[in-house]
């Protein structure tokens, strides 16, 4: 009889892009799988957050808000399990809002505080005006309080101006927390 052979594998660190790729995977099937699966990816995820490069905490927590977002629009098309496990993880992970320099008021009437828009590609109006409230950019038709003409939050051709640094966000770029921030901001002001 001989002896069992001990076969040892070599060992090597998983860096950080494996690392967010893996638990990318787990919160893919935590997502969509049953409670069981959501609570062992959502603990994962937690347990090593803080080591992911930025990249990856940003498409995890972006993975995590789309799915609550499709469940809540739809749960028969999208069950969710442990939707409120993930909400909390959203509000422990979302990022503030990133802070700007740019003025961020109406080129036209100089108002402040108020949602505003900007043309495509930072282009201006006729009037060299490159952000305008809604008023401003369209004084014959209503926009609601949550930013939307005709069910879309572009006016006019005009895209949302999202302010990051000293410029504006790109359309599809803008992170959660800045759009709330965007919406919360009313549309007309007193």
């Amino acid at each position: 009889m001989t002896k069992k052979e001990v076969v040892r594998l070599p060992t090597t660190p998983i860096d950080e892009n494996d690392l967010g790729e893996l638990l990318g995977m787990s919160l893919a099937m935590g997502l969509k799988g049953n409670g069981y699966w959501a609570e062992k990816a959502e603990r994962l995820a937690r347990k090593h957050w803080g080591v992911l490069a930025g990249y990856y905490q940003r498409q995890l927590l972006c993975n995590v808000e789309v799915a609550v977002q499709l469940h809540e629009q739809n749960p028969d098309s999208f069950p969710l399990s442990s939707l409120p496990m993930w909400r909390v993880f959203i509000a422990d992970h979302r990022p503030p809002k990133a802070p700007f320099t740019i003025c961020y008021r109406c080129d036209k009437c100089r108002k402040e505080g108020l949602k505003l828009w900007r043309g495509a590609h930072g282009a201006e109006d006729e009037n060299g005006h490159g952000l305008l409230c809604a008023a401003c950019l369209c004084p014959d038709k209503r926009v609601g309080e949550d930013g939307k003409r005709k069910g879309s939050d572009q006016v006019e051709g005009w895209l949302p101006a999202v302010p990051v640094d000293d410029t504006f966000w790109g359309y599809c770029s803008v992170p959660s927390a800045d759009v709330m921030w965007w919406k919360a901001l009313p549309t007309y002001g007193k």
